[in-house]
């Protein structure tokens, strides 16, 4: 395995108001590495992932991004957002802007790209991702299914060295779902670093090297794939995998 760090996440916590939605959660995902993030609902997977690039702030621990710490005033969050790719659960697409014009944008306006060059790099990630053909279409015309295979071609077009997926399927149909995975897993194929908040456990178990297991703020487990699915895991996380790998 790569024994470089892309991510080391440090005994972070969490509170809303009163309420704690991380408890002391450390981890590290190492370059080219694929985690996957599972548990129960309201368990703070969301939460975690969201802190990786600062979308949601901890109160406590650290976080670090290839050895910068995103906590750090001096450093350039701006900067460090733009080389970590985001996918939510809602697509997030601009609704007035074309499929290729959504692509184009942050290339434009965040890495400084001339219209020849981001035009260019769109393209091409839109064919990747089997969206050459809806290029000039909005995102009103696609279904839940290619609007997020745009998604991630977006958040490629920006370079990124760390891809962090937000239950990326949990707003599909069934059927729409193997499409979109069938991306993440190219991505994965290709050595993507890259975090994935997600109840699809056949996807985890097929292509995950390590699977962390969240429950009430709290990484109750964080131990490679084989390990997670076989009899190894916490007796929690055991009937939670009961639970979902029934259906």
């Amino acid at each position: 395995m790569n024994t470089l760090v892309t991510v080391e996440v440090e005994g972070i916590s969490k509170w809303y108001g009163e309420a704690q939605v991380l408890k002391n959660c450390s981890c590290t995902v190492r370059e080219q590495e694929i985690v996957v993030i599972c548990g129960p609902s309201g368990s703070g997977k969301s939460t975690l992932i969201k802190t990786i690039n600062g979308l949601e702030v901890v109160q406590e621990g650290d976080i670090r991004i290839r050895n910068q710490s995103i906590l750090n005033k001096g450093t350039n969050l701006s900067s460090l957002r733009a080389s970590v790719g985001m996918v939510f659960q809602h697509f997030e697409l601009f609704p007035h802007l074309t499929i290729l014009q959504n692509l184009t944008i942050a290339q434009r306006v965040v890495l400084k790209r001339d219209v020849t060059t981001a035009t260019k790099k769109a393209k091409a990630l839109l064919e990747k991702v089997g969206m050459a053909v809806h290029q000039d279409k909005y995102p009103s015309q696609l279904s839940g299914g290619q609007q997020q295979r745009v998604a991630i071609a977006r958040s490629l077009c920006m370079d990124p060295f760390l891809m962090l997926f937000d239950e990326p399927t949990s707003a599909l149909d069934p059927e729409m779902v193997s499409e979109v995975l069938e991306v993440m897993r190219d991505l994965a194929n290709e050595g993507m670093t890259m975090m994935v908040v997600t109840h699809e456990m056949g996807f985890a178990r097929n292509i995950a090297d390590r699977v962390i297991f969240m429950e009430n703020g709290s990484i109750v487990d964080n131990t490679d794939t084989a390990s997670f699915f076989g009899d190894k895991s916490s007796e929690r996380a055991q009937l939670f995998l009961s639970k979902i790998l029934q259906h």
